[in-house]
């Protein structure tokens, strides 16, 4: 209004939204932290992507229907703290997530429930299955636990008119596992020995493992709240399993990027974990 001061400048990397276009914006507003910001990588996903032979046999389990019913754009946000929390939650609570772009219908959707903190990438994994779906998640996690390897699990309702659904990516239809080492080993350098494995003649072997469902779901709140459920950064990123075990992880460091599956093997599917050098021992060196 007329006599008024001028609005203040927010902070670096504060947000500010305008409630409309025509609100005066601070001079020196970077507007690009307002809503949706921080993007990194994404992957396209095509119907039944993973149905297709390799040699004259099915590249991993059935031929048919294996991967999504739709073709979708997978999309990483590794910035994200831009909105007001939910009421009832901390301050802190909101960071990035794994987000969905339904390609034939142009709808945008946020996926919390895969995951919330530092995503750098998701991409789809071949389960063989044409009634189940897997998206890898490259999240940098917390480093009060550090970086693991994060898959959802999901199982499709085809039949479904709804976009998520129908691709097995709803709230109800999957959960987050992480990976369990076989031998109990918790920190990552440690299992993959690490950096000794990392010379060309190194005699790689297989080192036996599985994906377990962490101990937590995602209700539909996104945050920490009075009643004691939290769904944050910390709490998907450093859970235990259903069974009590602590996943593989990058002792104390958060840093992974990009991922992606083997042609030949859609099943198989690698991460670039670019902080393992500096993972902690138990004594903090």
């Amino acid at each position: 209004p007329p006599g008024a001061p001028p609005p203040v400048a927010p902070e670096p990397r504060e947000p500010f939204c305008p409630a409309s276009p025509l609100d005066p914006v601070p001079e020196g507003t970077d507007l690009r932290f307002c809503g949706l910001y921080g993007h990194c990588g994404s992957k396209i996903s095509y119907k039944h992507e993973y149905s297709y032979t390799v040699d004259g046999v099915p590249a991993y389990g059935a031929a048919e229907g294996v991967g999504s019913e739709d073709e979708f754009v997978l999309v990483a946000q590794e910035g994200g703290a831009s909105f007001n929390p939910p009421a009832g939650s901390s301050p802190s609570a909101p960071t990035g997530t794994v987000q969905i772009l339904d390609v034939r219908r142009g709808h945008w959707y946020q996926l919390p429930h895969l995951s919330v903190g530092t995503i750098e990438m998701a991409f789809t994994i071949s389960t063989g299955h044409p009634d189940y779906i897997a998206i890898g998640i490259e999240d940098y996690g917390d480093s009060s636990c550090g970086s693991g390897w994060t898959v959802w699990l999901g199982k499709k309702d085809k039949t479904s008119p709804h976009f998520l659904d129908r691709n097995g990516l709803g709230i109800n239809q999957g959960r987050l596992y992480r990976f369990v080492a076989a031998n109990g080993e918790t920190d990552m350098a440690t299992f993959v020995n690490w950096p000794a494995s990392g010379a060309f003649e190194y005699p790689q072997v297989d080192l036996p493992g599985t994906l377990e469902p962490i101990d937590a779901m995602f209700d539909g709140r996104y945050g920490e709240f009075e009643d004691g459920y939290e769904w944050t950064r910390p709490s998907t990123n450093c859970a235990m399993t259903v069974s009590g075990k602590t996943p593989l992880r990058m002792t104390g460091v958060s840093k992974q990027e990009w991922g992606g599956t083997n042609p030949d093997k859609p099943n198989q599917w690698a991460i670039a974990e670019t902080g393992l050098g500096n993972t902690k021992t138990t004594d903090g060196e």
